[in-house]
């Protein structure tokens, strides 16, 4: 397995420049499709999805290959892709269960704050994915999600933590991928 550190300016270049194109794609590509088609609203978003999710897979296993990484095994240790340890399973499953927690807190707090001094209920829906429930036929839709779902967790995985944090070996990178 070959991992080559890299700089925290590439790092932060890196993020700039899939951060832009994401940006492009809910500008250009969504009002496209939204324009063109007729659909529900979700598709439109699964479509852009696949547009944003895919080369960020594809990105993190081409540097993989190009530091030298031959084979699905090297390349795999090389991006930190491995079998979960008893103690991987236990923060995995402790950190599920507080963000659970936290966020039953935000919304419950969010809802007190509305219901008895007027503020406004808390919005965790951005613009881009605001879309209506699939009817009858239309759940066969969710057929076309499952793919974008594994390249949205995956794909940004991969290369956020597998390609990018791996290789950042300063004292103190954690805080710039905690940054970005």
């Amino acid at each position: 397995m070959i991992q080559k550190n890299i700089t925290s300016v590439k790092a932060t270049l890196i993020f700039i420049v899939f951060t832009v194109y994401f940006f492009l794609l809910l500008h250009t590509l969504l009002p496209l499709l939204k324009s063109y088609f007729t659909i529900n609203s979700a598709v439109y978003w699964f479509i852009t999805g696949y547009f944003l999710f895919i080369p960020l897979f594809v990105y993190a296993l081409i540097m993989s290959k190009h530091e030298g990484n031959k084979g699905i095994k090297k390349m795999m240790m090389a991006l930190g892709i491995k079998s979960f340890t008893r103690k991987d399973w236990v923060y995995s499953i402790i950190g599920l269960l507080l963000a659970f927690i936290f966020t039953a807190l935000v919304f419950g707090i969010t809802f007190f704050l509305s219901r008895y001094f007027g503020f406004r209920v808390l919005k965790t829906t951005p613009w881009f994915m605001e879309m209506h429930p699939f009817q009858g036929i239309e759940r066969l839709l969710l057929l076309i999600w499952f793919p974008m779902f594994f390249f949205n967790i995956v794909g940004e995985e991969i290369l956020w933590r597998g390609y990018i944090q791996n290789r950042l070996k300063s004292k103190y990178s954690w805080i710039l991928c905690s940054t970005l």
